[in-house]
């Protein structure tokens, strides 16, 4: 579980950095994909995680 809250950390702390930097250096297509795609996989590892604590709670 902490592996993937620190996992989810990260992503949170570098979305906003990166995107800052593509969207001056490319489209803005692009930054929007890379956004999607950081937002998509911070719900991926939010329903593991809740998947992970109510099977360790059964």
């Amino acid at each position: 579980m902490k592996t993937i809250e620190k996992i989810k950390q990260t992503l949170e702390i570098i979305t906003a950095p990166l995107v800052a930097v593509l969207l001056i250096w490319t489209a803005v297509d692009y930054t929007a994909y890379i956004a999607g795609a950081i937002a998509v996989c911070l719900s991926i590892l939010n329903y593991i995680e809740l998947f992970l604590k109510r099977k360790t709670n059964v």
